[in-house]
């Protein structure tokens, strides 16, 4: 678990907007790695502002709320990478790798050291 002062200055550091979305999307919302890699487009609903996570802890379905901020930033995002399926895809298409954002992560957190 990151303090929110560490969580301020790895987004600080972080200029990627696809890396950006993720942490923004996993930190705001409390998703879980495995809830965020399976986020569908169709889970975004902007209209009651809300983010619909499937199958997470315990195979239930739950709602989270989806700030203003957020939902700007979603939207750069999908103008920018045009995913198909899922909110965060791989280069190719499909679900982003676990190992992927770990990586990027543990990167973002050497910057601050």
């Amino acid at each position: 678990m990151l303090s929110t002062k560490k969580i301020t200055k790895i987004l600080e550091v972080t200029k990627n907007l696809k890396h950006k979305t993720i942490l923004i999307l996993m930190y705001s919302g409390g998703l879980r790695l495995n809830e965020l890699i399976n986020l569908k487009i169709e889970d975004i609903d902007s209209e009651t502002m809300k983010i619909h996570i499937r199958q997470a802890k315990g195979k239930k379905d739950r709602y989270i709320m989806l700030s203003e901020n957020v939902l700007i930033l979603l939207r750069d995002y999908y103008k920018l990478y045009k995913p198909k399926k899922y909110i965060i895809e791989g280069q190719g298409g499909g679900k982003y790798s676990p190992q992927s954002i770990q990586s990027f992560l543990k990167a973002q957190l050497k910057k601050l050291v």
